[in-house]
C-alpha cells in the first residue's frame, strides 16, 4: 500500500483524495465526500487475449449501470436469489452479473480457492441453495463430467444459467439443461469486454426444456460462410449492425470509453459515424443479422486461416468437429505448412467411453496412449473424422477439413485464459511442436489428394 499513498482515487469537495486519508483517518476525522459521473472511468478490464495480446478496455460507471440493467431485465435477478460466482471477478461476464445481481439485492456466493472447480463449485450450489451463475463451456464441460463422475444428482435449485465465452455446442447445452440444470432458464449471450459483457442474448431453455432452434441462416444471406450459431436480439439499449466487410458493430451505452494507454487501439475500435452521428464499436468478430434482427456469429476476424489461398473460418470447422458423437470440444488454429502455406489443423477432446487412434497431444505417457488406443468398438480415427464433417449431412466443404487432428490425452484442462475461454495461441503452440516432432501426423496422402 505504500506505494499507492499519492495516487488520486477520485474529486471530492475537498480535492484530490490521496489513498491514506481513506485507509487510516486520524480521531474525529470526517471523511470527504467522495463523488464521480456517469462518464468517469469505473475499472479497466482486459480482453481474453485468446487470438492477441490482451487490451485494457476502460469501462466507465455508466457503462456498468448499463450492462446491469439489461441483464436484470432479460435475466431476471431478484432479491431472492442466491447468486454463485463461477466466474472471477476479472471476467467481464462475472463483474457484469455480480454488479446486476448486487443491484437485485441477492445473496452472493464466493469459492474459497479464487479459481473455478467443478467438484467445490457442486457443493456451494447444494450448501448455499445457489439460483444463479454463468458459465462458459468449459465450465459446463466440467460440471457435467463431474456429475458422471459420481456426483449424479442435478442441479436442481438453479433457476437462472446465463452461457458466455464462446460458442457451445448443441449437445453440450441439451445435457446442460436436462442433465445439469432442468429447472433452470438457460440463456445464452454474445458478449465482449469492450461493451461491458452482453450485446446479444438468446433464450436456450425453459424449465429443462429447450426451446425451438432458430431457422438456420441461408447460404446466400451467410455469403461465403455456411451455418453460424445464433447469438439472439440485442440487449436492451444496445444496438447492432454489420460493417460492408462482415464486421459486428456495436453502440450504446455499454460500450467502453477507450482502450487504456493505446490511442492507435482506440481509433480502430471505435469509429464516429457522421450519417448515424453514433460512436461504433468495432468487434473484430465476423457475423450477419437475419430478417427477424437475431445476430448470427461466425467467429473472430483474426480466427480466419488463409490455406491454399482460401478463406477458412476456425468457428466453422470447429461446430463441424462437434457435431461428431465423440467430440466433446474442438480447438481450430493455423500452422504453417509448406504446401499450402497454413493449413487448417484441430486439437479434439473426446467424450468419455470412446478411443482415439491418431495423435495426441501434449505426448501422452504410454499407459495414457494405450488408454487412449482403447477398445476397437468405440476407436475413432483422423480420417474417419474428417469423412463425418465433409458428408452430406454435416456439409463442411472438403477443402475446409483439417490436415490434421490431434486429440488432448491426459488430465490437464486445455490451456485457458483469465476469462474462461481457450488460449489459441497456446494450443498453435503445442500443434506446431507436434509436427516439428512427427512431421508424419499430417493427415494421409490420400485423403488430401482426394480433397483437392
Amino acid at each position: 500500500m505504500a506505494l499507492l499513498e499519492d495516487v488520486k482515487l477520485c474529486e471530492s469537495d475537498f480535492g484530490a483524495v490521496p489513498v491514506h486519508a481513506l485507509r487510516e483517518p486520524t480521531s474525529g476525522m470526517e471523511l470527504p465526500l467522495l463523488r464521480s459521473g456517469v462518464d468517469d472511468i469505473c475499472t479497466l478490464v482486459f480482453t481474453s487475449g485468446s487470438t492477441a495480446t490482451p487490451k485494457a478496455a476502460a469501462l466507465t460507471h455508466g457503462n456498468i449501470h448499463a450492462a446491469s440493467q439489461a441483464k436484470l431485465q432479460v435475466v431476471g435477478y431478484s432479491v431472492r436469489d442466491v447468486y454463485m460466482h463461477a466466474a472471477p471477478l476479472c471476467h467481464i461476464g462475472g463483474l457484469s452479473s455480480a454488479h446486476a445481481a448486487l443491484s437485485a439485492a441477492a445473496v452472493h456466493v464466493f469459492p474459497t480457492g479464487g479459481a473455478f472447480r467443478a467438484g467445490e463449485a457442486i457443493r456451494l450450489v447444494r450448501k448455499h441453495r445457489v439460483t444463479a451463475f454463468i458459465a462458459v463451456p468449459t465450465m459446463l464441460h466440467d460440471l457435467l463430467r463431474t456429475l458422471d463422475g459420481g456426483d449424479a444428482q442435478p442441479l436442481l435449485g438453479v433457476t437462472k444459467l446465463l452461457v458466455g465465452g464462446g460458442a457451445a455446442s448443441h449437445s453440450l447445452l441439451e445435457r446442460t439443461t436436462t442433465r445439469l440444470v432442468p429447472k433452470a432458464h438457460v440463456i445464452g449471450t454474445y458478449a465482449l469486454s469492450e461493451a461491458c459483457s452482453s450485446c446479444a442474448f438468446r433464450t436456450i431453455a425453459v424449465a429443462g426444456a429447450m426451446t425451438a432452434p432458430p431457422p438456420a441462416l441461408d447460404r446466400a444471406a451467410a455469403a461465403v460462410v455456411t451455418g453460424g450459431v445464433c447469438c439472439g436480439t440485442p440487449a436492451p439499449a444496445c444496438t447492432l449492425r454489420i460493417s460492408d466487410d462482415g464486421e459486428i458493430c456495436v453502440a450504446g451505452p455499454q460500450v467502453m470509453a477507450r482502450y487504456w494507454g493505446d490511442a492507435a487501439g482506440t481509433a480502430a475500435a471505435l469509429v464516429h459515424d457522421q450519417t448515424t452521428d453514433r460512436l461504433w464499436l468495432h468487434t473484430g468478430d465476423l457475423g450477419r443479422l437475419d430478417t427477424s434482427g437475431r445476430l448470427w456469429l461466425f467467429g473472430r476476424a483474426a480466427d480466419v486461416i488463409k490455406s491454399g489461398g482460401e478463406n477458412i473460418h476456425a468457428a466453422e470447422v470447429e461446430t463441424a468437429l462437434c457435431s461428431h458423437s465423440a467430440v466433446v470440444t474442438a480447438v481450430v488454429v493455423p500452422v504453417t505448412h509448406d504446401r499450402w502455406g497454413t493449413a487448417v489443423t484441430a486439437c479434439i477432446m473426446l467424450k468419455p467411453g470412446y478411443s482415439w487412434h491418431g495423435p495426441c497431444v501434449p505426448e501422452p505417457s504410454s499407459r495414457a496412449k494405450a488408454e487412449s488406443r482403447g477398445a476397437e468398438g468405440a476407436a475413432l480415427t483422423p480420417s474417419a473424422l474428417c469423412a463425418h464433417v465433409t458428408s452430406n449431412s454435416v456439409g463442411l466443404a472438403r477443402f475446409k477439413a483439417p490436415r490434421l487432428i490431434a486429440a488432448w490425452t491426459g488430465s490437464a484442462a486445455l490451456p485457458m485464459g483469465a476469462t474462461g475461454k481457450v488460449d489459441k495461441r497456446a494450443i498453435a503452440a503445442v500443434m506446431s511442436a507436434l509436427v516439428r516432432a512427427t512431421p508424419t501426423a499430417w493427415l494421409d496422402a490420400t485423403y488430401v489428394r482426394s480433397r483437392l
